[in-house]
């Protein structure tokens, strides 16, 4: 509970998300990479499973966050309506990141547990210099 109050806190989003009201869905479950896992792909993709039990607690929609741990300035939110999410960008190569999921629905909010990984070393590119050198040759 304190590393997701510490999170909530730090990505200013409003400490009253943390107070499940009447009937507020149950929290997300990671579907993905396990709990500190590494050499994750620089373009995750992100999936939770959301409460399944009987309505009015079904989520509604889900708010997902993400966010390297030495850098809060760079904070990705997206609103999602389904339980999946694909980064279209490369993230930082060795990088620890941190996310969560705020599952929502009509009566309120609920954050689920904050997971975190890192991120596999980015690749190098091709070298474009033997490429071109073997381009040049011409035989006779």
């Amino acid at each position: 509970m304190i590393k997701r109050l510490a999170a909530l806190l730090l990505l200013g989003f409003p400490t009253t998300l943390l107070a499940a009201a009447g009937n507020a869905p149950y929290p997300a479950a990671v579907n993905v990479f396990p709990e500190s896992a590494t050499n994750i792909t620089t373009i995750p993709t992100f999936s939770w499973s959301g409460p399944t039990n009987a309505t009015p607690t079904n989520a509604t929609g889900y708010v997902l966050s993400f966010w390297a741990i030495n850098d809060l300035s760079d904070t990705v939110t997206v609103y999602r309506a389904v339980e999946s999410y694909t980064h279209s960008t490369n993230l930082l190569g060795t990088t620890e990141y941190n996310w969560m999921v705020i599952t929502t629905n009509l009566y309120g909010t609920t954050v689920s547990e904050v997971w975190s990984f890192t991120t596999e070393a980015l690749r190098s590119g091709i070298d474009l210099t033997a490429i071109a050198a073997s381009a040049m040759y011409y035989p006779v």
